[in-house]
């Protein structure tokens, strides 16, 4: 690891337990070393997934880091999926770019994602979306991708290593 880890802020901390984000992976502990940006990190992250269906983040997330190649993302994501339903066959699909086991509503928003991912949504991937999604939602879930990279390049760059507990691509 390149950073060290450092202490969260009083204000992050507070505000992780008022929302019941006591769990720190160790991505934050080395944003954690400029603390406001930590801090404001953790608020674009709750007002990001709030009021979101916690199925439609997860897959949002999971669709970005294989896309990104962002095994971090995809190793702290995948157990929140299968507890979510997501079965393990799903999981191992989308890791190898099938979609075929999803039902169509969620094989729309995997398409959505991943052209947000790649700079090029189209009608084709806009449209089922936006029948489905108020304004609100589309703006939130197409910034998770954008959330994510944050984290991604963060612990690519300072090597920051997997958290206890968590795989990464070899999962499931």
């Amino acid at each position: 690891m390149r950073l060290q880890f450092a202490p969260l802020s009083q204000e992050e901390t507070d505000l992780r337990e008022r929302k019941n984000r006591s769990v720190v992976p160790n991505a934050v502990y080395v944003v954690a070393n400029a603390p406001e940006v930590s801090r404001y990190q953790t608020e674009l992250m709750l007002a990001i997934f709030e009021g979101l269906d916690r199925r439609v983040v997860e897959l949002t997330v999971l669709q970005y880091a294989i896309l990104a190649r962002n095994e971090y993302c995809w190793g702290h994501h995948v157990p929140l999926a299968l507890d979510l339903g997501f079965t393990v066959d799903q999981l191992r699909d989308l890791r190898d770019g099938k979609t075929d086991s999803f039902v169509p509503e969620d094989r729309e928003l995997l398409a959505y994602v991943a052209a947000a991912v790649e700079y090029r949504v189209t009608d084709v991937e806009w449209e089922p979306v936006r029948r489905r999604f108020t304004s609100e939602e589309l703006v939130k879930l197409t910034m998770i991708p954008g959330f994510y990279s944050l984290t991604g390049i963060t612990a690519a760059a300072f090597d920051i290593e997997q958290d206890d507990g968590f795989g990464g691509f070899e999962q499931p």
